[in-house]
C-alpha cells in the first residue's frame, strides 16, 4: 500500500472544508474566495499524480462512483420524498440527461458530480497532449490555448457541452499546472527549504492573491464565470501555493500531527471523493430540516453556517468508512480478500 502524503491530504480537506461550507452558507467576501480556489485546488492535486497509461483507472474511480451515487442518491431521495415534502422536484427526465449530457447544471442532491466527469475528460485531454507533445514548452503552450479556450467559450455561445467539457477547458491549467510542479518538487523543494525564500515567496503571494481576489470578484467555474482572465488565474494560482506552502509547514509540526484532530482532518482528506458526492444531498436534507432550529440557539446565522458545515463533515467520517470497508466497489475499487 502506497504511503499518503499528508500535505496533500491536508490540502484537499481545505478545499473540501471549503466547498461545505460555501454549500451550507456564507457572506459574499466569504463565497468570493471559496470560489476562487476550491476546485481550481482539486484539479491542481490531481494533476501532481499525473501518470501516463492511468486512463483505464480512472474511468475506474471516477466514473463508477459518478454513476452509483448519481442513480443511487436519486433513488433515495424520491424515496425520502414519499415521507417528506422535499421543495425541488427532479425526476427521470431530469436524471437522465444530468447523468449523460448536462451534469454542469445544479441537481437539488449532487449538483457537484460535474466534477467527476469534467476531471475524468481533463485526464483524457491531458493524456492527448502528452502523448502528441513531449517538450515542456509546448506542453506549457497548450495549457494556455486551453485557458484562451475556456475563457472565450462561454462569451461565444450559452450552450453547456457533454459531461462539463467545457468547464474543463480551464480545469486543465490546473491540472496540467499540478502535473509540471510535480516534476519539478525536487529543485522546488530545495528551493523553499531557505526560509528566506520561503518568507518572500509568502509576502509576494498573499498581497496577490487578496488583490486579485476582490478585484476579480465572483467566480464560478461550474458556471463558466471567470471574471478577468489574468486575475483569474493569479488569484488561483496565488491561494493554492499559499495552501500548500501552509499544509507542508502544518505537516512537518509533531505536536499538532499526534493530535486525533489532524488525525480526524487526514481522514476526512483521504475520502475527498465521498464527501464531494454525499455532501450535497446531506446538506439540503439537514439543512432544510435541522439547520432552522440551530438558528434558534445561535445569534449568528454564518455562524450556524460555519458550526453546521462542520456537523457535515464529521458525519461523513463513519459515512467513509462504511463506504471504504463494506461497500469499496460503488468507488470503482476492488473488494480486498480477506476482510468479512
Amino acid at each position: 500500500m502506497k504511503k499518503r502524503i499528508e500535505w496533500v491530504d491536508l490540502s484537499k480537506f481545505v478545499g473540501i472544508f471549503a466547498m461545505v461550507w460555501g454549500h451550507s452558507g456564507v457572506n459574499e467576501s466569504m463565497d468570493i474566495i471559496i470560489h476562487a480556489f476550491h476546485m481550481p485546488l482539486f484539479f491542481f492535486l490531481s494533476g501532481y499524480f499525473y501518470k501516463d497509461g492511468g486512463i483505464k483507472k480512472k474511468a475506474k474511480t471516477l466514473l463508477i462512483p459518478y454513476f452509483v451515487f448519481g442513480i443511487g442518491l436519486f433513488l433515495l431521495w424520491k424515496a425520502i420524498s414519499k415521507i417528506i415534502i422535499l421543495p425541488v422536484y427532479y425526476g427521470i427526465p431530469e436524471l437522465i440527461r444530468g447523468l449523460f449530457y448536462d451534469n454542469a447544471v445544479l441537481s437539488p442532491y449532487a449538483g457537484i458530480q460535474w466534477f467527476l466527469t469534467c476531471l475524468f475528460l481533463t485526464e483524457v485531454i491531458f493524456y492527448v497532449i502528452k502523448k502528441c507533445v513531449k517538450r515542456e514548452r509546448y506542453i506549457i503552450l497548450a495549457l494556455v490555448l486551453f485557458s484562451l479556450l475556456g475563457f472565450v467559450y462561454p462569451m461565444l455561445t450559452d450552450q453547456r457541452l457533454f459531461w462539463a467539457l467545457d468547464c474543463a477547458f480551464t480545469a486543465i491549467v490546473f491540472y496540467g499546472a499540478g502535473f509540471i510542479v510535480s516534476s519539478h518538487k525536487i529543485s522546488i523543494s530545495e528551493f523553499l527549504k531557505k526560509t528566506w525564500a520561503k518568507t518572500v515567496v509568502v509576502l509576494v503571494l498573499v498581497p496577490m492573491a487578496i488583490v486579485a481576489t476582490y478585484l476579480n470578484g465572483y467566480v464560478n467555474m461550474r458556471t463558466m464565470q471567470y471574471g478577468n482572465y489574468f486575475l483569474y488565474y493569479i488569484s488561483a494560482f496565488s491561494i493554492i501555493a499559499l495552501i500548500i506552502l501552509f499544509t507542508k509547514s502544518i505537516s512537518q509540526i509533531g505536536a499538532i500531527r499526534s493530535s486525533i484532530i489532524y488525525k480526524g482532518i487526514l481522514y476526512i482528506g483521504q475520502n475527498t471523493l465521498i464527501v464531494l458526492v454525499m455532501n450535497q444531498f446531506f446538506n439540503q436534507l439537514f439543512g432544510w430540516y435541522v439547520k432552522p432550529y440551530m438558528h434558534v440557539y445561535v445569534a449568528h446565522p454564518y455562524i450556524t453556517d460555519f458550526v453546521f458545515a462542520i456537523i457535515m463533515l464529521i458525519l461523513m467520517i463513519p459515512v467513509s468508512y462504511i463506504i471504504q470497508r463494506f461497500f469499496p466497489f460503488v468507488l470503482g475499487k476492488p473488494i480486498k480478500k480477506g476482510k468479512k
